[in-house]
């Protein structure tokens, strides 16, 4: 144990040498980005991705205007397996490499960038880097499959509380997966099960939660078997929360094996986190013609807006994504309260779009596209329901992150 302590405290040692060695971030490509010397009246923290034959290398930038191209050479290059957030005025990074958290200070009137402490969450046996901040003095680091929530304060950088929670059951052959938002002073946490063959489903997994109260330090769950619970995402849309069908997987699952319950369900949680008993909505209400969801983009106003296709499933559940990439598809938004589809087009150049952020109740989203056979990505400001503006790209690369320090 002292070797292993001892250990650690090296590597964060070498780890503060190596990036507190004149680390900046200018952000607007000319050095200085306010030559006046008044402070910047609003900042932004973009997480940026480059895509290299290595893999991807992640940065971290912190910009004035939204509405600009990403420079890599003015941002921080962080290395890979590493996760970027914020928490209030500060960006935070996570490193699954090291199990550290960097906490970054922003000057007001340069913007730029340098190491504001490092500490390590080693000794504590979570393994995730599935980070939710409640404020700027309370954060958790969220591993339900080790049944480790670590409480620290993002301010101080101290660590508060280990928190050892029920872990969550995986059935046998399956796998999860979960990102928590907050909800209602709750981290919700919807599991998105998956498993590698047709042969792994005897039976349906259903539509599950995790519900952690950072009050109480309890973790529960909570099942409804109205929904299958493949890779089925939550939206927040104002005050509801809704679970909703988005991935392909589960139409595979019914069509070919006759699983039940339908694959076109989406639900409502309660304002405690659990499922809604009393709300229901079957998309096929809608949409009988329905066949396949692809995936899903947002919630805005009760009206869920996806990707979805017509044709008739064909193939093997084995290779449902190479089956999938051939069929033609919609995208529709649809009202789950009124059962009312219609044709939805983000200017025919956006089929596919993912709510990156959402600032000051305006939606941010993420849409990737093709350049030379490599993934570029846009990022798009949502003004209504059906006008976006486009206000920054970066090519051969993505926006892994996005959110507002001041």
């Amino acid at each position: 144990m002292k070797s292993t302590m001892k250990r650690w405290a090296w590597m964060t040692m070498l780890l503060i040498g190596t990036i507190s060695t004149s680390i900046t971030s200018c952000n607007d490509g000319e050095g200085d980005t306010n030559p006046g010397g008044e402070e910047v009246e609003t900042a932004y923290v973009r997480g940026l991705e480059s895509y290299t034959p290595n893999g991807t290398i992640k940065y971290l930038e912190v910009t004035k205007d939204l509405a600009t191209n990403p420079d890599l050479s003015q941002a921080v290059e962080l290395g890979q397996n590493v996760s970027i957030h914020s928490a209030g005025k500060y960006p935070i990074t996570l490193s699954s490499d090291s199990k550290t958290i960097t906490k970054w200070k922003v000057d007001k009137t340069t913007l730029e960038v340098s190491v504001d402490g490092i500490l390590s969450y080693a000794s504590t046996g979570a393994t995730s880097t599935n980070v939710a901040f409640v404020s700027e003095t309370a954060a958790f680091i969220c591993d339900l499959i080790e049944g480790v929530f670590v409480e620290f304060n993002p301010t101080t950088m101290e660590l508060t509380k280990t928190h050892n929670v029920t872990p969550l059951n995986i059935p046998n052959n399956f796998s999860a997966y979960t990102v928590g938002k907050l909800y209602n002073g709750k981290i919700i946490f919807p599991i998105q099960w998956g498993a590698q063959t047709c042969c792994d489903y005897p039976t349906p997994v259903y539509a599950t939660v995790g519900v952690f109260d950072p009050s109480t330090g309890a973790l529960t769950y909570d099942t409804d078997d109205r929904a299958i619970g493949l890779t089925a995402p939550i939206f927040i849309d104002g005050d509801n929360a809704y679970v909703v069908p988005a991935n392909s997987q589960n139409a595979w699952i019914n069509h070919y094996l006759g699983a039940s319950p339908n694959p076109h369900i989406a639900l409502k949680l309660n304002a405690d986190g659990t499922f809604d008993d009393s709300f229901i909505s079957d998309i096929e209400d809608g949409l009988p013609d329905a066949s396949l969801i692809r995936s899903s983009s947002f919630v805005f106003q009760d009206k869920y807006v996806f990707l979805y296709s017509e044709e008739e499933l064909t193939g093997s559940f084995d290779n449902r994504f190479s089956a999938r990439s051939s069929m033609e598809y919609k995208s529709v938004a649809y009202d789950l309260n009124t059962h009312e589809a219609e044709l939805f087009s983000f200017d025919n150049k956006y089929n596919q779009v993912y709510l990156l952020a959402t600032i000051d109740g305006v939606n941010y989203f993420n849409t990737f596209y093709l350049v030379g056979g490599e993934y570029s990505s846009n990022i798009l400001v949502q003004n209504s329901l059906e006008d976006y503006s486009l206000i920054s790209t970066i090519e051969i690369g993505g926006f892994g992150y996005l959110g507002k320090l001041w």
